[in-house]
Formats: structure tokens, sequence, C-alpha cells
């Protein structure tokens, strides 16, 4: 965010636990889910759907089919955190990518366990796009923390 911005900003914790128990145990976000548009593979997945996930929340984002995800805004945000595991591969590494404007600006690889969540600090500033490259690998996204302009 810029310094002399008179907007407001606002720090939001997206942690998906609102979709427990409102319907279906898996499936896709809803359009427009936290103010961002979401890539396809972006599905929410319950504990109900998978008894083996050892997460925190009752509700994690997964990248469906193991395809790469991302989610963006019109308006430009900070990306200061990410809590991450891997569902089925142990020890395993996926690329977060930080976009604006159409060019990337940040990438920073990411260590991934199975079933254990890791935060990751993350230093992604004005951007308006974030990807998340899984090379394959299922991932379970906790929460993100973001930083969101006028907000």
């Amino acid at each position: 965010m810029s310094p002399g911005n008179s907007q407001k900003s606002h720090e939001s914790i997206i942690t998906f636990n609102d979709l427990y128990g409102i319907g279906p145990s898996m499936g896709p976000l809803p359009h427009l889910y936290a103010g961002f548009t979401w890539s396809q593979s972006a599905w929410f997945l319950t504990r109900e759907q998978m008894p083996s996930l050892r997460a925190a929340q009752p509700v994690v984002l997964f990248n469906a089919q193991g395809k790469d995800l991302f989610f963006e805004a019109k308006r430009s945000f900070d990306l200061r955190n990410m809590l991450l595991s891997a569902l089925w591969d142990d020890n395993c590494e996926v690329l977060i990518e930080g976009w604006a404007k159409g060019a990337k600006r940040y990438a920073a690889p990411v260590a991934l366990r199975r079933n254990v969540s890791i935060g990751h600090q993350l230093a992604f500033s004005n951007v308006d796009r974030v990807s998340v490259i899984t090379r394959g690998i299922n991932v379970a996204i906790h929460a993100i923390t973001v930083l969101v302009e006028g907000a």
C-alpha cells in the first residue's frame, strides 16, 4: 500500500469456516467468495468429506484434481501469510506467485508436509492476483491473510 494513500486498508484472515455445515461437504468456492475471484480448481473441503484431514479448522481450500489455483481482485491487495499443508504427499514444494497488472512481481517456493499446517510469511505488496503453482500436488490452504486497500 502506498504511504500517501488516504483510503483505509483492512487486514482480513480468510479461513473458509463459514462454509461449514451450510450445504455439501465439498465443492467449488462460491462466486466472489471473500471478495475475490477464484479459479475453477479452488474448492473447499470439510472434515466430513475427508476424516483423515488434520486441520485446525473444519474447512480448508484445496486445489481440485491437483491443478494450480489462483485468486484475484480488481483492486490491489497485500498477501501477508498463507497457512498450508500437503494433503497426500510429504516433503514437497509449491510455488506462490504474486502478480500485478499481468506481470509477475513475486515468487516464493514453499515447502509442505502432509497434514502439517505451516504458516508462511509473505510480503507481496500491491498485487491483484496470487497463484499457487502445485505441480500436481494436492494442497490444503487453511488460512490466507491479506491486507485489502479501501476495504
